[in-house]
């Protein structure tokens, strides 16, 4: 619960993509000053858990933008979810669809 909680958190953050002049706090692939583009990021670690054999792993996501899309720009989100039933695929399975879907402007959050 922790881990789907810590996404929609950082799902809001993205979508509005702002920030105050006084918080000093970098918008992840962005800058501090507001107007600034952002760009792709990949394998972020929002947590950990316990894979199918009991190995740690982490969990990581990928963050899409629009082409042009500067910090202070509202987009809708989209979340990508891979499918492959805790055995195999990978969020980088869907780099080719989240990426059309920055192109027509969404920023898109593909998670592992």
């Amino acid at each position: 619960m922790k881990q789907i909680f810590t996404l929609f958190l950082i799902g809001a953050v993205l979508t509005s993509c702002t920030k105050s002049a006084n918080s000093g706090k970098e918008i992840p692939g962005g800058d501090t000053t507001t107007g600034l583009s952002l760009s792709n990021i990949t394998n972020i670690e929002y947590g950990s858990n316990t894979d199918t054999s009991g190995k740690m792993v982490s969990l990581t996501m990928d963050i899409y933008f629009p082409e042009n899309a500067k910090t202070g720009d509202k987009n809708p989100l989209v979340m990508m979810l891979h499918g492959g039933s805790y055995l195999n695929g990978d969020k980088a399975d869907l780099q080719k669809d989240c990426q059309i879907l920055a192109d027509s402007g969404f920023v898109v959050a593909s998670i592992n």
